[in-house]
């Protein structure tokens, strides 16, 4: 995939129609061989991977309902970390330590939660082996698509 290639307007989900509702990501990645750099020692690794990482801004689609569900889902994140964070002190403060153990465990998992629920799925990526036509009814083999071809490798989504 080239940096400045645009994804199709559609759900990286479901693939119905986007309709326009994207998401800003980044994304960076480096060579695999520079994880081997962690046994030499870790700033050399973190200095040589912030050096040679690549980055690209992509901007994914989501359909009207995913986009409604992963809201959802993080607005449930957000008041379970805050009903944790407020409750845990709360209870620690009037003698009530078995109460604010499972203050800071509805914490914990609301954080859980947040960082699960905002990631999505590495969407489906055509290859340049593939045959036929896409979901915009370009040809595959034709030079207009070859600007478009996204690599499978494609570094997991945050979202």
């Amino acid at each position: 995939m080239m940096k400045e290639a645009p994804l199709p307007d559609r759900c990286v989900k479901c693939n119905a129609p986007a309709n326009g509702v994207r998401l800003r990501r980044s994304l960076s990645w480096h060579h695999p061989v520079l994880y081997v750099l962690i046994f030499v020692g870790v700033l050399i690794y973190v200095i040589l991977a912030a050096v040679l990482s690549k980055r690209a801004m992509i901007y994914v689609g989501l359909c009207a309902e995913h986009f409604q569900r992963r809201r959802k889902r993080i607005a449930i994140g957000w008041i379970l970390l805050a009903s944790g964070l407020l409750f845990a002190p709360v209870a620690f403060a009037n003698d009530y330590p078995l109460m604010g153990v499972l203050g800071l465990t509805v914490f914990l998992f609301g954080l859980i939660w947040l960082i699960v629920v905002s990631r999505v799925v590495t969407p489906k990526i055509q290859s340049r082996c593939s045959q036929g036509t896409d979901s915009e009814g370009v040809d595959d083999s034709s030079p207009e698509a070859r600007g478009r071809v996204y690599s499978r490798h494609a570094v997991a989504l945050w979202l």
